[in-house]
């Protein structure tokens, strides 16, 4: 019997695959790169920007303070407030009038106002000089003409407080701006028996404000700062009831009238 050879048939594996050329692997090599890429500072960010909001919310608190301390230094060597609170005594010692010395009291508010925005424009400016700088050095790294500068260790964005102070130090950039509200109160307290108590202060807000990237962090500083005070004590009455509630007793005749009123009955009965 004749037999057929058999044939061999041999499937081609490579028949349907695509063979990438170098362009397209290069091309697929950058993207896979930019995407992990971004994704690391994705991850670094995240991790470092509460850091980054803690220093940011120190800061303002910072430059608040800054700004009220050296505008009220400066003003209290530019103007006398000694003099800004006058009041006129009778011959016993108690109080007639008083009143505040407006000259004074516009050059202290005047003064003020131009000492804070002074100190707010140079740090604004980042040309802070060294006489007028009264921000701690040690709370930031420089201030040049764009902000404060800072450097946080890219080991926080691990999370890990022992690796925390590892690797390559991110500058992190933070720009300040601030804007003020003061005004001048008086104030004025009755204390106990017939006493006065005067106090003229100054009311002091800093709305300091950093900025950092995607956000703004703003933290108002207030304070209230005494220019001068007066107690002025006045005569102990006769009779003093605490308040004006309640029925008023029957007072009797101080001893002098009392007096004048005996001498004077026995001349009335003889005329």
């Amino acid at each position: 019997m004749f037999k057929l050879p058999k044939k061999k048939y041999y499937l081609n594996k490579n028949k349907n695959k695509t063979q990438l050329t170098f362009p397209q692997r290069v091309f697929i090599s950058f993207i896979l790169f930019l995407g992990l890429t971004f994704l690391g500072f994705y991850i670094v960010e995240a991790q470092i920007r509460p850091t980054i909001i803690d220093i940011a919310h120190m800061e303002t608190q910072k430059i608040g303070t800054s700004v009220i301390e050296y505008a009220v230094r400066q003003s209290q060597n530019e103007v006398n407030v000694d003099k800004v609170l006058n009041y006129e005594l009778d011959g016993n010692g108690n109080l007639i009038y008083h009143y505040f010395d407006t000259k004074i009291y516009n050059d202290m508010l005047t003064s003020l106002i131009s000492n804070s925005q002074t100190y707010i424009q140079l740090l604004e400016e980042g040309s802070l000089p060294e006489e007028l700088e009264t921000i701690p050095q040690e709370s930031h790294d420089s201030v040049n003409e764009i902000g404060l500068l800072y450097s946080i260790p890219l080991g926080q964005a691990t999370g890990n407080s022992l690796l925390a102070n590892l690797g390559p130090k991110i500058p992190i950039q933070l720009t300040a701006i601030a804007d003020i509200n003061i005004h001048i109160n008086e104030e004025i307290k009755s204390l106990g028996i017939n006493n006065t108590f005067l106090r003229l202060a100054i009311d002091f807000e800093v709305n300091a404000q950093i900025i950092i990237p995607f956000t703004t962090i703003s933290d108002p500083v207030k304070t209230t700062i005494p220019i001068g005070f007066a107690f002025f004590p006045g005569e102990v009455p006769q009779f003093y009831s605490g308040n004006s509630n309640g029925v008023m007793p029957s007072l009797p005749l101080p001893i002098e009238e009392q007096l004048e009123e005996e001498t004077a009955q026995p001349s009335d009965s003889n005329n």
